[in-house]
């Protein structure tokens, strides 16, 4: 996509790298919640999709104003997979 700007607009480097603590990556995560739960740990900006059995994929995640104005267990659902319950985590 990139090739498709002018030349004079066309950046100088790659894209910037993600902070390593920022990256997708699978850690330790105990809960009582459900596999294809999103839990959202806003103090540490972290969201986390419970995989079950103490696991989890964890992504470092940006929480703008709106995010500390609600609390508990929200539920969508998604076009692919079905209901998804996220829960705030404070």
């Amino acid at each position: 996509m990139l090739s498709a700007l002018p030349p004079d607009e066309q950046p100088e480097v790659g894209p910037a790298q993600l902070a390593p603590n920022l990256r997708r990556q699978e850690v330790a995560f105990a809960t009582k919640e459900p596999a294809g739960t999103l839990v959202v740990d806003t103090p540490n900006t972290y969201l986390y999709y419970v995989l079950g059995g103490g696991r989890a994929i964890r992504y470092g995640v940006r929480v703008g104003r709106d995010g500390f104005t609600w609390t508990g267990v929200q539920k969508f659902h998604a076009r692919r997979d079905g209901p998804i319950g996220i829960r705030r985590r404070r």
